[in-house]
């Protein structure tokens, strides 16, 4: 429990951030 929370977090964070 963890790597689905990392994998959006990440996604959506790279997403937003650019």
């Amino acid at each position: 429990p963890g790597a689905f929370a990392l994998l959006g977090l990440a996604g959506f964070a790279a997403r937003r951030r650019r």
